[in-house]
């Protein structure tokens, strides 16, 4: 769905000198309905990747394919009409008085008639969980319900590929996982390929697959497993381990002996309980 050759991209001052080489010869592909969670530290590329998928900003050199077309200013609108993007600030993204009406707006824009417009409105808040909330004003929301809201914004317009620029940064940990069970969700019902841009390792660790990116290069990819299980300077990258590799990590301290393997904190839950119930 997403294949990308040797991408570079270097900001440039006023006078049109090199001021942050922000990519460096990135390359990589993400299969459809896989979900991909691009992890690493304030300035290691993310950002500008995602801008760069999406048209915002334009290479310096390298190729972007989606869905088999080559991204260029001939093909940029036809891409973003199969591409949706969540940004760290639902604020951002709110243009109507009601909820309705701001996730009716880019479909206005793209003149879908008024009968399709209103199913797919009502589909796409029900999806999210936000049916309920339709008539309420979007800054009267919660940060969690005003990025499921944007979320659904996205959705009405049926896309094949939705990004999460850092989506879930701003929000309580009771609120990230709602967004995150309701992505999960929908990936499986509507085999959506998902690009999560997040530097929250707990979110990262439920993706099929992690890219680790710093100093705008992609150093490492792999499974959850992967990448946490087996890659020894993840804590040196700026990145914090996942909570159940903390507490492996805390146990085997402490003289007890633990799996060798890459576990989820579930996996771990369960691993304690058997030990427990054993002595």
């Amino acid at each position: 769905m997403i294949v990308v050759e040797n991408l570079s991209y270097a900001y440039k001052k006023e006078d049109g000198t090199k001021e942050h080489q922000a990519l460096d010869n990135v390359s990589f592909h993400v299969k459809k309905g896989e979900w991909v969670a691009i992890v690493g530290h304030n300035g290691s590329g993310k950002s500008t990747l995602a801008k760069l998928l999406n048209g915002l900003l334009v290479a310096d050199s390298g190729k972007i394919c989606i869905d088999k077309t080559e991204l260029s200013q001939e093909t940029i609108w036809d891409i973003r009409q199969g591409m949706g993007m969540v940004f760290q600030n639902p604020d951002n993204q709110f243009v109507g008085a009601t909820v309705e009406d701001d996730v009716a707006f880019g479909l206005e824009n793209q003149g879908v008639p008024r009968e399709d417009m209103q199913q797919r409105v009502e589909e796409a808040l029900a999806l999210v969980g936000m049916s309920d909330y339709k008539d309420k004003e979007p800054a009267r929301l919660s940060g969690g319900q005003k990025q499921r809201v944007a979320i659904a914004g996205v959705l009405a317009l049926h896309p094949n590929i939705i990004i999460l620029d850092e989506a879930t940064s701003m929000l309580d940990p009771k609120g990230r996982k709602r967004v995150i069970d309701v992505v999960q969700s929908l990936r499986q019902t509507l085999d959506m390929t998902v690009l999560s841009i997040t530097h929250d390792v707990e979110e990262a660790s439920l993706a099929d697959r992690l890219f680790v990116m710093n100093g705008g290069r992609l150093l490492y990819e792999g499974t959850p497993a992967d990448i946490f299980g087996t890659v020894t300077d993840i804590e040196t990258l700026g990145l914090e381990l996942p909570f159940a590799e903390k507490v492996k990590r805390a146990l085997a301290e402490n003289g007890i002996r633990v799996p060798e393997q890459y576990m989820t904190l579930q996996e771990l839950e369960e691993w304690v309980c058997r030990l427990l119930l054993n002595k």
